[in-house]
């Protein structure tokens, strides 16, 4: 063994011989960011464990082993102060051995008698934990002289590292940690005549064009490595020459990351790489895109549907077919629900497009907004504007556009949708206008003859209530709306077919439809309901986007209206103009 310096109280020599290929992997850690990377190629059954602390995490890899599953890849992370653990298995008949948390003496021992009855170094890992340096590491069988550099600093690394490319092996597993102040790096070597190609220390952008040049030559990342120095977050990777097909989904939540992981693993690709490290974005504010299942309505959705017309249905203005009584147009929540499991359909979300949105509105001294989810936590998909008191403003377009639809939504009250074309792209986003006032008679009877009727339960309850305390009863020789609640003669100021500009007034925020309001004690709620929705490309459906790029709820967005999108929540596209929230 050629060590420099190689510097872990468990150790394992567990047992053999199914689980299912592949356990669905959980994680606790709202506050963690995945790395992976996968390729393609057959192989036994594959199984991971992820997210747990020390006891679940030993007991389910005793358990995997005994079913002849052998861990491929072991991580250790902490989550909001706990640490957790996470392994990738794959089937395999050799006796297997590891050890895990223990100090530099006690690997090192182990790895010199491990080397002596045949196994090598599959998987590295350092970590600090109580003001401590510990290490794991998992073995496998292996013939090879074996070779590693471990616990030095950058030069003698360096350095080491091109002495063993000239000896021709090559590095098969990077590690890099902090010990008393410094950072020290450590790396494991094998045989190989590849050429081959790495990069270290250097931030996401240089990382992502060094990732496509490698893949432009036909070389792959096979090893990824993440960690911070100061304030700034650094990648490394490891590449070699491969034919296979590969992927890299990195720095995701858990959300996404076990989205794309699902969508691959379908493809008959697997990981085979795993990284988990710490989100600058508070956990509250991560994995917050998917609604989960609903009590006493485990496949509820969020599928919206809004009356479909000759200039309005799913397709492209101009494209509208007579429509059949009845029929809608669908607007989706970008989620995939599969059974009791429900994934982020990641194209609707995670896309490239010029931004191009302005706010709905013109400058206005006190208001305020949600999110994608309520303070309360529950989901909304849309964004809500209002102002303090509770006013009514002008509802301007949000960019310019093609009116395809003006009509009473029963859910929604008057609504509006504009079409937008973007970089080329006809018809690629569209804004979708709710609540909106046009005129106070007209509104009232609306509520009665079309709202009401589609109204059950509680909501039938509060709604009437709330009509009826508004100056809106179903008599109508008794009706008089009340203004604050109703307005007066305020309009919709377009109709289907129209251009309009960006900024261009659409029609006055209101509360029209049981789902503006239908608190039964008729209490204000003049607002815009706006939803922002994106055409698919892949698969030519619509699904609700959050401009924010932050789908969370309102305190995980920037404070003042204006403010820049400067936050790490921000992990989606940002569609704001210039990247932050401005008037029109």
């Amino acid at each position: 063994m050629r060590y420099v310096s190689v510097r872990g109280t468990l150790l394992f020599a567990l047992g053999l011989s199914a689980v299912p290929a592949f356990l669905a992997p959980e994680a606790s850690g709202d506050t963690t960011m995945c790395a992976g990377i996968f390729k393609a190629g057959a192989g036994g059954a594959r199984a991971a464990w992820i997210g747990k602390t020390w006891n679940d995490f030993h007991t389910k890899w005793v358990d995997l082993e005994k079913e002849g599953y052998r861990m491929s890849d072991f991580e250790t992370y902490v989550d909001d102060g706990t640490r957790r653990y996470a392994g990738l298995f794959e089937k395999g008949t050799y006796a297997p051995a590891a050890i895990v948390n223990v100090e530099w003496p006690a690997l090192h021992a182990e790895w010199k008698k491990q080397e002596r009855l045949g196994y090598r170094v599959k998987d590295l890992e350092a970590y600090n934990e109580g003001g401590k340096t510990l290490f794991a590491a998992i073995f496998e069988p292996g013939t090879w002289v074996p070779a590693a550099v471990v616990g030095v600093e950058w030069p003698a690394f360096h350095a080491e590292w091109q002495k063993q490319e000239k000896q021709n092996y090559r590095m098969y597993d990077f590690e890099t940690y902090m010990q008393n102040g410094k950072r020290l790096y450590a790396g494991l070597f094998r045989p190989g005549t590849y050429t081959p190609a790495a990069i270290v220390g250097v931030e996401w952008n240089a990382f992502e064009a060094e990732l496509k040049t490698q893949q432009k030559v036909g070389r792959q990342l096979f090893d990824v490595e993440v960690f911070d120095v100061g304030d700034k977050r650094l990648y490394a990777g490891l590449f070699k020459p491969t034919t296979e097909a590969h992927a890299v989904w990195i720095g995701r939540d858990w959300e996404s990351f076990s989205a794309q992981w699902h969508a691959l693993k379908k493809q008959g690709m697997h990981l085979f790489d795993l990284e988990l490290y710490s989100s600058a974005c508070d956990g509250s504010c991560s994995n917050t895109i998917v609604m989960p299942p609903c009590d006493g309505a485990p496949d509820c959705s969020y599928d919206y549907q809004i009356t479909a017309t000759k200039t309005h249905c799913e397709g492209a203005p101009g494209s509208c077919p007579t429509p059949a009584a009845g029929a809608i147009a669908h607007y989706r929540w970008p989620v995939d629900v599969e059974g009791t499991d429900r994934y982020l359909h990641i194209s609707a979300v995670d896309f490239s497009a010029p931004a191009f949105f302005t706010l709905p509105f013109k400058d206005e001294s006190s208001m305020w907004h949600n999110g994608w989810r309520y303070s309360d936590g529950t989901w909304h998909h849309a964004i809500d504007y209002a102002t303090d008191p509770m006013g009514t403003f002008k509802v301007r377009a949000a960019a310019p556009g093609t009116v395809v639809h003006v009509g009473w939504d029963n859910w929604s009250g008057n609504t509006i949708v504009v079409s937008h074309d973007n970089d080329g792209v006809k018809d690629a986003f569209r804004t979708i206008y709710m609540h909106l006032r046009n005129g106070a008679v007209g509104d009232c009877d609306n509520a009665w003859k079309l709202s009401v009727p589609i109204t059950s339960g509680d909501d039938t309850t509060n709604y009437k209530s709330k009509l009826d305390n508004t100056g809106c009863p179903k008599d109508k020789a008794k009706r008089k709306p009340t203004s604050d609640n109703w307005g007066g003669k305020e309009s919709i100021a377009v109709k289907p077919g129209d251009t309009v500009k960006r900024g261009e007034m659409l029609a006055w925020s209101g509360e029209t439809g049981p789902g503006g309001n239908r608190n039964a004690t008729g209490k204000v709620n003049t607002h815009l309901h706006i939803f922002f929705a994106r055409r698919d490309p892949t698969d030519s459906r619509w699904y609700f986007i959050d401009p924010y790029g932050i789908y969370g709820k309102p305190d995980c967005y920037p404070k003042g209206m204006f403010d820049a999108l400067n936050t790490p929540c921000a992990r989606y596209p940002i569609m704001w103009k210039d990247g932050k929230p401005q008037s029109p």
